[in-house]
């Protein structure tokens, strides 16, 4: 993700601090913390992302899983060129412009 540590925590106070997520510690670990989403982040999701997620999957239906898989494959391709691109624009050093 790029985030530190110390950053994922400050993050997770603030989603707790506004009701959207609770924190417990694991059973099975207790070096671990389980967050989990609130009734009001459902809402809020549903809100805000219900008809389009729904209307998505009257799209993809339209599709057969042969013709979504070359769409994955296409989506993949695509990424991983950018990332490809992106690592050699990285190793370049940096232009006195």
């Amino acid at each position: 993700t790029g985030l530190t540590p110390a950053a994922v925590t400050a993050l997770i106070d603030r989603l707790e601090a506004r009701g959207l997520v609770t924190r417990t510690r694991s059973l099975e670990d207790r070096r671990k913390v389980v967050i989990e989403a609130t009734d009001l982040t459902r809402e809020l999701s549903e809100r805000y992302y219900g008809a389009i997620a729904r209307e998505g999957e009257k799209v993809m239906a339209a599709f057969s899983d042969a013709e979504l898989a070359t769409v994955l494959r296409f989506i993949d391709a695509a990424l991983e060129l950018q990332s490809e691109q992106l690592a050699r624009l990285k190793a370049e050093p940096a232009s006195a412009g």
